[in-house]
């Protein structure tokens, strides 16, 4: 609400419908629209895993990959999109791009889209670490930050939300959050102020990443903070 992105230029795929040969047909009709001149938005939230591989572009030994709904529990599937096939496909779209990727163990597609520019991608968590579902949405905590900031609450100077206001919105406000009840706490807090959860072991506050290729001023939402009397 309030961006250049209408239903009709949307490609939504929810639940049954998000399966690894729709999202693929939609990214390859994509390929054949867009030009140097639009910005595409490839946003996805839901689980993510990680697998051994032999490949010597992974120095960890392992690929990252996006969990689709016809992807298998036991072990790599076709349903399971890899950081690698991810990223061959949006490099064939011409556009200026956002990745918003909201999934256990997303830091790991950082290397893979990091070779092209005109991009602004956001991760929920480092590579080796899980990402959380707010205590009090239905969401993950990413995705609520990033609903919140395009709603205008981001908007640093009155001109709509930027790629650059939701990359500071979103990696300032994610690791100040509670896992235990959403409230927020200092970045020196040890404890939650609010429930006195430890931040520590499997508690440890979550930890967003970035990479920027883009022009931080482009307007992605023209919703704004409403003006001070």
């Amino acid at each position: 609400q309030g961006g250049a992105l209408t239903p009709k230029r949307a490609v939504l795929l929810v639940d049954e419908a998000a399966t690894l040969d729709k999202l693929q047909g939609a990214l390859d009709t994509l390929s054949r629209k867009l030009s140097a001149f639009d910005t595409v938005v490839f946003f996805f939230s839901g689980h993510g895993e990680v697998f051994e591989t032999l490949d010597s572009e992974e120095p960890d030994g392992f690929d990252e990959a996006l969990c689709l709904v016809d992807a298998s529990g036991r072990g790599k599937s076709p349903g399971h999109l890899l950081d690698d096939s991810l990223s061959q496909a949006l490099d064939a779209l011409k556009a200026c791009q956002v990745i918003l990727l909201d999934a256990c163990f997303s830091g790991g597609f950082r290397s893979e889209l990091s070779r092209r520019a005109a991009r602004l991608a956001l991760f929920s968590s480092q590579e080796d670490r899980q990402s959380r579902e707010g205590a009090q949405f239905r969401a993950g905590l990413m995705s609520h930050l990033i609903v919140e900031a395009l709603s205008g609450v981001a908007d640093a100077d009155g001109n709509g939300v930027s790629a650059g206001d939701l990359e500071d919105y979103v990696l300032k406000l994610m690791p100040l959050c509670c896992p235990g009840c959403d409230a927020l706490g200092g970045p020196r807090d040890t404890v939650c102020p609010k429930c006195l959860l430890p931040f520590s072991g499997v508690n440890r506050r979550q930890q967003g990443l970035s990479l920027r290729y883009l022009d931080r001023d482009l307007i992605l939402s023209l919703n704004s903070r409403p003006a001070v009397p």
